[in-house]
């Protein structure tokens, strides 16, 4: 049994795997900025903390 392996078909689908996975590492290296850039906002800053303190409570 022969087979004709088609060269152009392989190189075209090995380009766009190529292409796939380096969009996917982007996407995922510029959300895990975003993530990290929200997570750093939402944290309660030390000096709000401090002030926001009920007076009456001792630690």
């Amino acid at each position: 049994m022969i087979v004709d392996i088609n060269y152009w078909w392989v190189g075209a689908l090995i380009v766009a795997i190529v292409l796939l996975i380096t969009w996917l590492i982007r996407n995922d290296r510029k959300d895990e900025q975003e993530f990290r850039k929200e997570i750093i906002q939402s944290e309660i800053k030390p000096e709000r903390h401090q002030r926001d303190k009920d007076p009456d409570v001792t630690s």
